[in-house]
C-alpha cells in the first residue's frame, strides 16, 4: 500500500465525519423515542443557519438551498425571527 492511498482514505473518512456526527445525533433522538423529529431537526437547522448568516435571510436561504419565501415560511412555522 502506498502512502498516497492512506492519505486518500483518511481524506474520505474526514469528509464523512460531519455526516457521521449527524447520523449519530439523529440515531440518539430516534432511540429516545422523541416525537416530531423532523420538525425538531428542521427548526434547529434553520435556526443555526440564520445565526451563522447573522440574520441575513437571503444568505440563509442560499446556504440552505431554498428560496427566501420558503425560508420565511419556515421562520413563521417555527416562530423564529
Amino acid at each position: 500500500i502506498r502512502a498516497e492511498h492512506c492519505r486518500l482514505r483518511n481524506a474520505r473518512q474526514t469528509a464523512r465525519e460531519p455526516e457521521n456526527r449527524i447520523e449519530h445525533a439523529l440515531g440518539e433522538l430516534l432511540d429516545r423515542g422523541e416525537g416530531n423529529l423532523i420538525a425538531q431537526a428542521e427548526r434547529t437547522l434553520v435556526a443555526l443557519a440564520l445565526e451563522r448568516c447573522k440574520g441575513n435571510q437571503v444568505q440563509t436561504a442560499r446556504t440552505l438551498g431554498i428560496t427566501r419565501n420558503a425560508l420565511r415560511t419556515l421562520l413563521a412555522r417555527h416562530e423564529l425571527r
